[in-house]
């Protein structure tokens, strides 16, 4: 079995077998068809899972628990990538534009954190400052 069938398979609280595979593919592809099929349901069914407001409460949650699983792996990763480009960057061997490249990937990378790190001060201070109004 793919992991399709396993999703399929699995019930999510509250929800029927059918109503779980239907939400778990929706989730991930946000395609109806697919969804639909996946779970073994016809399209206006689909449509009155989707208009359901609990079911579109777990929608939301399901969704989130896939965004922040990816960003889990993502961000495991990024030490790892982070040690390559430095690795380059200290390789005599590398070429030139390797180098330079590497070199160009950390300048920009450390100035979109620091751009970032600004903004959300900035905007942690007017929250706070509309906050005390």
């Amino acid at each position: 079995m793919d992991d399709r069938t396993n999703m399929a398979l699995e019930r999510i609280a509250g929800l029927t077998v059918k109503q779980s595979a239907f939400l778990m593919e929706y989730a991930k592809t946000e395609n109806l068809s697919q969804a639909c099929r996946v779970a073994g349901i016809n399209r206006s069914t689909g449509y009155k899972y989707l208009e359901n407001e609990d079911f579109q409460a777990a929608l939301e949650q399901t969704k989130n628990k896939i965004v922040n699983a990816a960003w889990t792996k993502l961000s495991s990763q990024l030490e790892k990538a982070v040690d390559k480009v430095v690795a380059v960057l200290d390789d005599p061997k590398a070429s030139v534009n390797a180098r330079l490249r590497a070199t160009e990937l950390i300048f920009n990378y450390a100035s979109r954190y620091a751009d970032s790190r600004d903004i959300l001060s900035r905007m942690e201070r007017l929250e706070d400052s509309l906050n005390a109004e």
